[in-house]
């Protein structure tokens, strides 16, 4: 979860306890308990970079 722009420990410390609670049902509902913001755009960065090769380490994208 670290390697998306924008999630530090804290979000992801959050994100990962209220997963236990019950699972995340879309981006809206991340966003509204978790907190996070635009969790698209994130998320649609860390894909962008692993497409042109920018990362090192892949969530989305086969190498």
């Amino acid at each position: 979860l670290e390697l998306i722009p924008g999630i530090g420990k804290t979000y992801m410390k959050i994100m990962l306890e209220e997963r236990e609670k019950k699972a995340f049902e879309s981006y809206a509902d991340l966003q509204e308990r978790v907190g996070f913001k635009e969790p698209i755009k994130h998320i649609s960065e860390r894909i962008m970079d692993e497409i042109t090769g920018e990362s090192r380490m892949n969530l989305f994208v086969k190498k």
